[in-house]
């Protein structure tokens, strides 16, 4: 709102495809906002290179900080490495 966009149009499905840089999607299984079928049709749609992981959480917007460092840790570093690996 404070940039003059509404939540009403923005779709990130239209613009996902937009994206030429290599994408992480992190969700929760139970996120009672934005369903987990959310993230896998954008996943779906974004290009390669990308990388999708849904967990189990009931949480949504900063829940791996507390409940799921060492394993969002560990998904992050596996991610980079693939990512330098693409890159030369």
């Amino acid at each position: 709102l404070v940039m003059g966009v509404h939540l009403r149009d923005i779709s990130p499905l239209q613009l996902v495809e937009q994206i030429s840089i290599p994408i992480f999607i992190i969700h929760g299984t139970d996120d009672p906002v934005t369903a987990a079928q959310d993230s896998q049709d954008l996943f779906e749609l974004a290009y390669e290179p990308k990388q999708l992981w849904i967990f189990k959480s009931k949480k949504h917007g900063g829940l791996l900080v507390n409940s799921h460092a060492k394993e969002f840790a560990d998904h992050i570093n596996t991610w980079l490495k693939k990512i330098k690996s693409s890159f030369g």
